[in-house]
């Protein structure tokens, strides 16, 4: 590809980067950080063909103010999305389809799937950024579906009236992939809401017809496909300070919406986030889950797959806010626990439901003997039963849900 780093055929590495507003870009290269000035070349790139590097290096880009980036063409950031870059050759994956020679790109339909999150979203609201498709609705949709793009220039409500887009209907309607829903419509809404959750039944059937028999390429979100109903909110791994400021920036932008400028409404989105940790952790351990919830970058859950399935009794003041149930299968003993009606608990505070202060004496009886250790497969921490008992407010220390596992012979 024309930006990145490029393996070359012949041996090293070109790195390309697309900066027009900036005269000079530095490559740092290796542990060493080793700096290497790249060339200034025409409309707007700067590249430099390195025959020392290699697959593995790692690398970052030097910008005159001395702030270091990776790059944003990176294939792979070891250590998140501050990191440094690392160089990864794609030709050295022994590919095992060479049969298939592909299909025409207009017959395509194209599936996002996010690997590790894929779990078991039309009318909209006015306000908020929805205010820019609010006038004749249906009008908008049929221009959408002839030109590719609505806004072309016109002036944006939302935007203060601003221009919005750029022309576009000089593009073939193939070049254009249309969708009801992706990651940013569902993720950008306060609760993660799925357009099947959100409209009639009829319309977005009606609509989703007309998207996969349009002459666009049609793309279907994680799930679309049977009308998933489970919640795709935003997330990240942020580093502390980056996270608060994001957090603080989606509050500002929501309070643009009239359902979520209230006090109120804060604190029910809040129980929301609550709430969602417990439906993810139990749609993801619940029995008859398929293989394809299994999968997750850092979490394994497929012994929750099979094996007997225990309800567990919960004792003490908290009872009626706590779910808990076991799984046997092969000599490992899953145990998930999960908090319920957060409003309920926590009345009006808005503090995180954690610890043995908010749970005081809620337990969970399970049938193992005293001593028994279990360890939490999102913490790493390890609880030990006592008089046959896990204690709630140990159990979430951390987070209001944990999935325990105990290990015998």
């Amino acid at each position: 590809m024309p930006f990145g780093a490029s393996v070359l055929d012949t041996g090293g590495v070109r790195f390309a980067l697309w900066a027009p507003g900036v005269e000079q870009i530095v490559l740092e290269l290796g542990s060493d950080a080793v700096a290497l000035s790249m060339a200034r070349i025409a409309d707007g790139w700067h590249r430099l063909d390195l025959a020392n590097a290699r697959a593995g290096d790692r690398y970052c880009f030097l910008l005159p103010n001395g702030l270091r980036v990776p790059d944003p063409a990176s294939r792979f950031n070891p250590d998140d999305v501050h990191g440094t870059s690392q160089v990864i050759d794609p030709q050295a994956y022994a590919w095992r389809d060479g049969a298939w020679h592909g299909r025409p790109w207009e017959e395509s339909v194209i599936y996002e799937l996010h690997v590790g999150t894929f779990t078991r979203e039309g009318t909209f609201e006015t306000d908020g950024y929805y205010a820019d498709y609010a006038e004749s609705p249906v009008a908008q949709f049929g221009l959408a579906l002839a030109q590719g793009f609505i806004y072309q220039g016109q002036p944006s409500p939302f935007r203060g009236g601003a221009p919005r887009g750029e022309p576009g209907t000089h593009l073939p309607l193939a070049a254009f992939v249309s969708f009801l829903q992706t990651h940013d419509q569902i993720g950008n809404r306060a609760r993660g809401e799925r357009i099947d959750s959100l409209g009639n039944p009829a319309l977005v059937r009606a609509a989703r017809a007309c998207v996969l028999l349009s002459p666009h390429v049609p793309m279907l979100f994680m799930g679309e496909e049977f009308a998933a109903s489970t919640p795709f909110q935003y997330f990240c791994d942020f580093e502390p300070e980056l996270a608060r400021a994001v957090s603080q920036g989606r509050r500002e932008e929501f309070g643009r919406f009239a359902a979520f400028a209230s006090a109120d409404a804060q604190r029910l989105a809040w129980f929301g986030v609550l709430n969602s940790l417990s439906m993810t952790l139990l749609k993801f351990t619940s029995p008859g889950v398929p293989d394809v919830y299994e999968g997750h970058e850092v979490i394994n859950l497929s012994l929750l797959r099979d094996g007997d399935y225990l309800p567990l009794e919960i004792h003490g003041g908290h009872a009626a806010h706590v779910v808990a149930f076991a799984r046997r299968h092969q000599g490992a003993t899953p145990v998930v626990i999960a908090g319920r009606l957060f409003a309920r608990l926590l009345g009006e505070l808005t503090l995180a439901p954690l610890g043995p202060a908010v749970w005081a004496d809620t337990a969970v009886a399970i049938d193992v003997p005293d001593g028994v250790r279990l360890t939490d497969v999102f913490t790493g921490k390890t609880l030990i039963v006592r008089h046959r008992r896990i204690a709630v407010g140990a159990a979430f220390l951390h987070l209001p849900v944990a999935a325990l596992m105990s290990y015998s012979g």
